[in-house]
């Protein structure tokens, strides 16, 4: 038997003395509402990516990180980041599920895409795919990743099951945006060096028809009602808007310098463009195609998207390493958020709890 010295056993006493009054400390702290239980962080988000208060289903916005080669996830509910998650080379697109706890990162300074568990918030796999994936955009209907490549000139889709390649197909030069029409049967696509909007049908992975837009089209976006086609064109300064049933330009709007990317709120009412060389947002009126407003927001603002409550848009603003938080309605910013170096967010940053049920 084990022979315990006079030193040894006052060890062993202090010891159980020690966690006898931590664990006091940690129920006086649960009870006074100072400590969460374990399993719940700070922000009251569980493993589910539940509020604790257990009434309405959490909405994560991922944040990529292109020089921290990290995805920033934060809770929009207390604006507090709630983790970071290291993924590949310089994360620049991002793309969430609407079914499915899933959220993907296309990281171009590896060739690869990042797979991320959105409930537990950690990289699954990740896959090579061409030489620069950029813009992604997810097709729950046939579980299929699509990959807008730069450098290769071409789309490809991957299968989120088994993660290999399904189908490829050639689009314009240095594509750079892609969206999918809400009746996923078409997919736009922006071709920077080309200035054109390709248009491919889904259900045969083909190109269809293209657009000119002004010069070098990069952040795209759809009307509420999928009508009509906004691109950001960043040497022009201008949004192009174009009629997708005629799949005509009806009309180009001045915005600032070097616009980026588009994002459409507030009942399809606004749309809010990023303009680089200006930190500003520009907000163009739908109905009339003129730019009303423009809003001051962080050090060169790239990636924007629309929460899923339609009433703010997230700026990520790359040289600040921020995130602007506009309300839709008074068209000011009401917060900001820090995130790691290089914050891009391009495409679509948020996730709901409530998958399935969207």
């Amino acid at each position: 038997p084990m022979i315990c010295l006079p030193e040894h056993r006052f060890a062993v006493r202090s010891r159980a003395l020690l966690v006898y009054y931590n664990l006091k400390l940690v129920s006086l702290l649960l009870v006074a509402g100072l400590l969460l239980p374990v399993g719940i962080n700070k922000a009251g988000i569980n493993k589910a990516g539940i509020n604790k208060a257990g009434a309405n289903p959490s909405v994560l916005a991922f944040l990529t990180n292109q020089q921290a080669d990290t995805v920033s996830v934060v809770d929009t509910v207390s604006s507090e980041v709630i983790a970071t998650i290291s993924v590949g080379k310089e994360p620049a697109g991002i793309t969430v599920s609407k079914k499915e706890n899933r959220a993907w990162v296309s990281n171009p300074g590896g060739k690869t895409v990042s797979e991320i568990d959105t409930e537990t918030l950690t990289v699954i796999r990740e896959q090579e795919v061409g030489d620069g994936p950029l813009a992604l955009v997810v097709d729950d209907s046939r579980s299929l990743l699509y990959v807008a490549d730069w450098y290769l000139n071409k789309i490809t889709a991957l299968n989120t099951v088994s993660f290999d390649v399904s189908a490829t197909v050639n689009v314009g030069k240095s594509p750079s945006g892609l969206v999918m029409s809400p009746d996923y049967r078409n997919l736009y696509v922006s071709n920077r060096d080309d200035n054109s909007i390709t248009e491919i049908d889904l259900d045969e992975f083909s190109v269809k028809r293209s657009a000119v837009t002004g010069e070098r089209p990069f952040g795209i976006a759809l009307s509420a009602d999928g009508s009509r086609l906004y691109s950001a064109n960043v040497m022009s300064n201008s949004v192009t808007v174009i009629d997708l049933q005629s799949m005509q330009p009806l009309q180009e709007v001045v915005v600032g310098d070097r616009p980026y990317d588009v994002a459409i709120a507030a009942d399809g009412q606004f749309a809010f463009v990023t303009n680089q060389y200006d930190n500003t947002v520009s907000v163009l009126d739908t109905e009339q195609l003129k730019e009303i407003k423009v809003i001051e927001v962080g050090e060169y603002p790239e990636g924007i998207d629309t929460h899923p409550d339609d009433k703010h848009v997230y700026v990520a603003n790359w040289f600040d390493n921020t995130v602007s938080i506009i309300d839709a309605s008074s068209l000011e910013v009401v917060n900001t958020i820090d995130a790691e170096d290089g914050t891009r967010a391009y495409g679509d940053m948020f996730w709901s709890a409530q998958v399935g049920k969207q």
